[in-house]
């Protein structure tokens, strides 16, 4: 049996997620405030195996910043205290060093005042800032917040879910103003609940239209919605446990000719399904040899105007640890598909089930993947090697950062992250959403597998943290769940978009 792999671990900064209501009560007119203090914390865990040249750098921090009126009035000054260092980028970006626990200087952000509806909440002094949740864009009336979300094709609508078959379409209203704000701002607009699901909404996504929405339920079904008056038009019936992953078949370019007549769903009960939308039926099945945790559809070569899945491949992820693979064109065989074992994480890394995957192809295919546990890993194979796969691909690089938090989502990003040691390499980067409640950008290097903490977004508090995104302006949007969930928009200060 092979020595396990080895598992990196990343450092956690945490802060204060009402900073921005600590900074309000300061800078209010009114204010009789001159000075607060807010926490921030650092942390890293051992390593698996153990390290012991990084035993050094093992631990935690409990710090603090002292904010305090500066010379310049609605103007404050920080510093940090206890073994951490603090510089304020604006009120809502801050970088954040712990020379003890050797994490050097990280970019933290909380959401960004303009693009979040809501950031406005502490408008008196002495308004109990320390207990106040941080801005966010919109939230869900019930308690519970958001399970997951997904944004439009041109970024004007979201869907935001919740639990109990809750859900709504909302649109998003940019208005425009001065250079302080590089002329955007974020509100929501309309609302259209969207109803007949009586499960957890577990996936959704909106048709090319950007006026029509797939949604898919723990209630075994999948349902299409009118993003604009809530009607739901069909309904897909046929699987027989919980549906857990969806993809509308369209065309790569805009213009092209697949609108999304046909979709694909997967579910626990094993199987893959092929859907026609306009009759509401299942026109082809794969069985798989066990549940499907999660999936996404790859394109790989070109695309035919005749046949929607010509160069599509479905990309399975199942509870063992393994990532399937196989051609939309392949037709079903009686028992169970023989569909190719692409990837399979390392025992240590597969202590618990698989819970989300992301992919970004280009002349190499790179999935990542997140698990019940906390552990994140990524695997890498050429195109050109992929249909000859022999033995499932170990992972190029493992990583964890809390003991047992789930990873609810994940997202490549193809933009450069910016971090504190650049690399030139390849510049993907890695979003991740877990249920401790901090999101954060991870850089990977595919050349060595050495990965490094980009971006700390700081908001949920301990509410988990349940999807994530990047719209095409580089915002980073993400939701949560718990009672002060929410979805929150983050944006760079030096981002100049």
């Amino acid at each position: 049996m092979s020595a396990p792999a080895k598992v990196q671990s990343l450092p956690y900064i945490a802060l204060q997620p009402s900073l921005p209501h600590v900074i309000a009560d300061i800078t209010h007119p009114r204010s009789t405030v001159a000075a607060e203090n807010a926490w921030v914390s650092a942390y890293r865990l051992p390593s698996i195996p153990p390290d012991e040249a990084a035993k050094a750098k093992e631990g935690s921090v409990n710090g603090r910043i002292r904010v305090s009126e500066a010379d310049e009035p609605g103007e404050v000054e920080v510093e940090g205290r206890d073994g951490v260092e603090v510089e304020m980028k604006s009120k809502s970006e801050f970088t954040i060093a712990c020379p003890k626990l050797d994490i050097p200087p990280t970019p933290v952000l909380l959401p960004t005042p303009s693009l979040n509806a809501d950031s406005t909440a502490s408008t008196s002094a002495n308004s109990g800032s320390q207990e106040a949740p941080a801005p966010s864009l919109l939230r869900l009336p019930a308690r519970g917040g958001i399970e997951s979300f997904a944004l439009s094709g041109d970024e004007r609508r979201v869907i935001v879910a919740g639990r109990d078959g809750q859900a709504r379409a909302v649109e998003v209203v940019r208005f425009e103003e001065g250079a302080s704000t590089r002329g955007k701002r974020l509100g929501k607009g309309k609302e259209t609940a969207l109803r007949g699901h009586v499960g957890d909404l577990t996936a959704a996504e909106f048709f090319p239209s950007n006026e029509v929405a797939l949604t898919a339920s723990s209630d075994m079904t999948l349902r299409v919605f009118s993003a604009t008056d809530g009607s739901s038009p069909r309904v897909l019936k046929g699987h027989t446990k919980r549906v857990t992953g969806l993809a509308i078949l369209r065309s790569a370019s805009l213009g092209g000719p697949h609108k999304g007549r046909e979709v694909i769903s997967s579910s626990l009960d094993g199987t893959i399904k092929l859907w026609d939308v306009p009759t509401a039926t299942a026109t082809t099945t794969w069985t798989l040899s066990q549940p499907v945790s999660t999936m996404s559809v790859v394109q790989i070569g070109d695309e035919d105007a005749q046949d929607v899945r010509r160069g599509k491949f479905v990309l399975a992820a199942h509870s063992d640890g393994s990532i399937s693979f196989f051609s939309l064109a392949s037709q079903p065989v009686s028992g169970i598909h023989p569909a190719t074992t692409v990837f399979r994480a390392s025992s240590t890394s597969a202590i618990d089930a698989l819970s989300t995957l992301s992919f970004h192809c280009s002349d190499t295919l790179v999935v990542a993947v997140g698990f019940r546990n906390g552990t994140v890993s990524v695997f890498s194979v050429p195109l050109s090697s992929l249909a000859h796969v022999a033995e499932p691909r170990q992972p190029i690089s493992t990583w964890r950062r809390t003991e047992g938090s789930q990873i609810h989502s994940l997202r490549l990003s193809q933009r450069r992250a910016t971090s504190h040691s650049p690399s030139p390499d390849d510049g993907l980067s890695i979003l991740v959403a877990s249920s401790d409640g901090m999101a954060y950008r991870a850089k990977l290097s595919l050349q060595d597998g050495a990965v490094e903490v980009a971006e700390e977004f700081v908001g949920p508090d301990c509410e988990p943290v349940t999807g994530i995104c990047e719209d095409t302006a580089g915002r980073v949007w993400i939701s949560a769940g718990g009672a002060h969930g929410g979805l929150r928009v983050y944006e760079r200060a030096a981002a100049g978009v």
